[in-house]
């Protein structure tokens, strides 16, 4: 039989040994020193002075001292009153760290963090409880404080930190970012307390308003490789027309007419691909309309470079949502100013033919 107990290495008491109460005695000072552990710190490489009845320290690497340079590193330094005594941790072992506020555990020989900080969970007024009613009946668990701001980090490795709390005196639900250093990057989405979500690059939706950009004329709807299939509306785009925010205008010219009378000659009907592959050739619909690459040949042809005109549209698209490289172009119109252009054409035609129409007339007469 052994002396001691095997995780706490407290003494036993013999059957033939002499002042027991001296072995007890030990044991229940021993144990004392070690439930619910606490430690002034881990840090301090310094033997102190003049310690403090029962201060504890964990043993940093470059611990020095008249005793403590010869215990063995990451043990418990325990100062009883009179001497320094040394606990072995093991595995599993907990201690609350006094001056850093942080929680750690004994594993693979070194004392490791384990909550970053303590505040929302040891002090009395932030409790994790039950509620005793919500919706449905349900019972979820909450964070209570008594701050303007609550929350929950999220750090890894001390890599990255996402903040999720209830800010502004509970009129916000944010989620913030902060990089390794705990600089701000940036909040993801942010609730008010009216219901409106607030994304951190593109929309606003208010509660039964129109939702609108996060900045005005600064984001895309979609993109060339992640298109949405149909808009339901009950009216139409409304673009911006202010004649204040637009220069050098000028009157469409004569190859840009040659180019209408193209396009307006190259419109047809035709059936989409992928509606052919999915539903067969004789269920998928005809639409009418007219090609971007018949547009940029009508443009070619009258002398025009297709690029400078904002009617036609050639992107890149990326091959996969995987890998995102963009390998491959989609080619796209702007059919309103397509159309203006091709309304254009037509007039310019009837303005001609007009013309020839009153010089026949005049000459009858």
């Amino acid at each position: 039989m052994t002396d001691s107990t095997p995780h706490f290495a407290l003494p036993l008491l013999l059957a033939s040994q002499a002042d027991k109460h001296v072995t007890l005695n030990e044991a229940l000072l021993k144990l004392d020193q070690l439930l619910h552990l606490t430690v002034l710190s881990s840090t301090i490489a310094i033997q102190p002075a003049a310690p403090i009845p029962n201060a504890r320290y964990i043993l940093p690497t470059n611990a020095t001292g008249p005793v403590w340079s010869s215990l063995p590193r990451q043990s418990v330094a325990v100062w009883d009153g009179e001497a320094w005594s040394c606990l072995t941790p093991k595995l599993g072992w907990i201690a609350y760290i006094e001056d850093l506020a942080e929680l750690h555990i004994f594993r693979n020989g070194n004392w490791l963090e384990t909550v970053a900080t303590l505040d929302c969970l040891a002090s009395t007024p932030r409790v994790w409880n039950q509620q005793a009613t919500f919706v449905g009946g349900a019972e979820p668990i909450r964070l209570k404080g008594t701050t303007a701001n609550l929350g929950i980090a999220f750090q890894s490795q001390n890599t990255s930190r996402w903040y999720l709390y209830h800010g502004n005196s509970g009129a916000t639900f944010n989620l913030n970012r902060y990089d390794s250093a705990g600089n701000y990057i940036g909040t993801p989405f942010s609730i008010a307390a009216n219901g409106a979500l607030q994304t951190e690059f593109c929309t606003v939706f208010h509660g039964g308003a129109a939702p609108e950009p996060a900045n005005d004329s600064a984001f895309a709807l979609g993109s060339p490789s992640r298109r949405f299939s149909s808009l339901f509306a009950t009216t139409g785009a409304i673009n911006t027309s202010d004649a204040r925010e637009k220069v050098h205008f000028q009157a469409i010219g004569a190859p840009e007419l040659d180019a209408a009378r193209a396009i307006l000659r190259a419109i047809g009907s035709f059936q989409w691909r992928e509606s052919v592959k999915v539903k067969g050739r004789k269920k998928a619909r005809r639409h009418i309309g007219v090609t971007a690459q018949s547009v940029r040949s009508a443009l070619v042809s009258a002398g025009l470079a297709p690029e400078d005109w904002a009617l036609f549209c050639k992107d890149l698209v990326s091959d996969s949502a995987d890998t995102g490289k963009q390998t491959q172009t989609r080619y796209g119109l702007r059919l309103d100013q397509v159309i203006l252009l091709a309304i254009t054409g037509l007039l310019s035609d009837l303005d001609r033919v007009k013309e020839k129409l009153d010089r026949a007339l005049a000459s009858v007469e």
